[in-house]
């Protein structure tokens, strides 16, 4: 039951992740008179959250194998 506890949790924060990064990317691509300070600060989250989906997916292909 353990495992499929961890399974569920992960699709979760994957899902959560995966929305994250798309709001960042709306916002890098649709606002207007960001300084490079706040457009930094932007990617940075999008990166962030790349790596934790990748991350995640590693642990549920693992989990799922």
């Amino acid at each position: 039951m353990k495992k499929e506890q961890e399974i569920l949790i992960l699709r979760q924060k994957l899902t959560e992740q995966r929305l994250l990064k798309k709001m960042h990317e709306w916002t890098f691509h649709n606002a207007k008179n960001l300084t490079e300070t706040k457009v930094n600060a932007i990617l940075d989250e999008v990166n962030r959250a790349t790596r934790a989906i990748e991350a995640i997916e590693a642990r549920l292909k693992e989990l799922e194998d």
